[in-house]
């Protein structure tokens, strides 16, 4: 697709599903010059460090267009995955008593109360890239995208999400597999989307809902780039049978009188 297909694709998600904001286009850069003009650098432009996720709400909530370097994070967890940085977990954890493990702090330790279940679930689950290629990521509203996104997230609501699996079982006869962890949203949403090529469904971290102004309501979807088209045409044609998201309404059925309804309604010769 061109940048305009891309642009009416947003619009149309948005129409569709009546989403409450913007679907994200995502993409991981390897230099600078992908950065496209006038995008802003939380660090110089906002006064300080964000978090991804905050990145996000900024793209979705407020519709500003983002590009998030190494000293525009402030959470190290992206940072890892996104392949911006050397890791290793047994060096890190070798470096000093515990930089992984500490007690009282399990954040550093994936969450995962043993360090060595730790080891193996970083070595073997958590999302990551295969090199350190990345400088940090672009992103902005899909609709107004500049750029050629990598993956495109929508933070919506389960029925609205409903929809969403209707369109793809519709177009492809195929149901999304994905991972469903209570932590690093910020990677699953994007990285396991980028590796796999195939739609995800993301549950909101503690992150997101403490610092990104995500609702209790709300889970993520990710398409990537390639399944765009497919998506979005699923979406059109079930809306055009009347069962796409604003075609689902509840029936509203005539009350039938009785009890004390019924006794005033007679008394004032309504019935």
């Amino acid at each position: 697709m061109d940048m305009e297909e891309y642009n009416l694709c947003g619009k149309e998600l948005i129409a569709f599903l009546q989403l409450r904001f913007s679907p994200i286009a995502f993409k991981l850069i390897k230099n600078e010059r992908e950065i496209p003009e006038g995008y802003i650098r939380p660090s110089k432009e906002m006064g300080g460090r964000f978090a991804a996720c905050q990145g996000f709400a900024l793209v979705r909530r407020d519709r500003l267009s983002l590009a998030m370097l190494g000293q525009d994070h402030a959470c190290v967890w992206p940072m890892i995955g996104y392949g911006m940085v050397p890791f290793n977990y047994e060096d890190y954890e070798r470096e000093g008593p515990g930089l992984f493990g500490t007690a009282g702090n399990i954040e550093y330790n994936l969450f995962i109360k043993d360090p060595e279940k730790a080891r193996l679930f970083f070595k073997n689950t958590f999302p990551k890239m295969p090199d350190m290629s990345h400088i940090g990521f672009i992103a902005a509203p899909l609709d107004i995208t500049k750029f050629k996104p990598d993956v495109v997230m929508l933070y919506m609501r389960p029925t609205q999400l409903r929809s969403i699996l209707m369109a793809i079982k519709y177009m492809s006869g195929t149901i999304p597999q994905s991972k469903f962890d209570s932590v690093e949203s910020c990677l699953y949403s994007t990285v396991s989307a980028i590796q796999d090529d195939d739609y995800k469904i993301t549950v909101p971290d503690p992150g997101e809902y403490k610092r990104a102004y995500c609702e209790e309501d709300e889970m993520i979807f990710t398409s990537p780039a390639s399944k765009l088209e497919e998506l979005v045409n699923g979406l059109r044609e079930l809306a055009a049978m009347g069962l796409g998201y604003r075609g689902l309404n509840k029936d509203v059925e005539p009350m039938a009188a009785g009890g004390f309804y019924e006794t005033l309604l007679s008394k004032w010769n309504m019935l």
